[in-house]
């Protein structure tokens, strides 16, 4: 399931895999902003997306890298 999609739901558990550096957010989307107001609109749409993802679990969330663990993870309060 992807987090779009887990709006308004809720489950026991929430697993959110692969939160690499350069996958949260893509690498390519931020590269492709026109400019600095397109990249913090995209930084804030993931961070968005990460939050609802972690908040949709009632009893326990898991967060996995198989890397080094993104940026954006990391400057966010979850």
């Amino acid at each position: 399931i992807v987090a779009w999609i887990v709006k308004g739901l809720e489950f026991d558990y929430m697993f959110i895999v692969s939160a690499n550096d350069g996958l949260v957010p893509p690498t390519s989307s931020l590269k492709a902003a026109e400019d600095d107001v397109a990249r913090q609109a995209l930084l804030k749409s993931e961070r968005s997306l990460l939050y609802v993802g972690a908040t949709r679990a009632r009893k326990g969330v898991q967060i996995s890298s198989s890397g080094a663990l993104s940026a954006l993870l990391k400057s966010t309060q979850l």
